[in-house]
């Protein structure tokens, strides 16, 4: 039995417009720009961090040994 003569109401179907969609995922070079020159500089802080507690650890070893 089709819709039209099941006794259910009328469908309201109205096309889907996908443009809002495409438009939330939509990002310009700038923006990506902005968003890996931040992820860069989180990953050099964290290396720099490393490096140094690396290297006061590797002097402290030092020093605890020939001391």
């Amino acid at each position: 039995m089709s819709h039209w003569h099941s006794g259910l109401p009328k469908l309201d179907i109205e096309p889907f417009d996908p443009t809002p969609l495409y438009d939330a995922v939509r990002t310009t070079v700038a923006e990506n720009a902005v968003a890996e020159e931040r992820r860069r500089s989180g990953k050099r802080t964290v290396l720099l961090v490393g490096a140094v507690v690396g290297l006061l650890a590797l002097v402290g070893g030092a020093v605890a040994l020939f001391a």
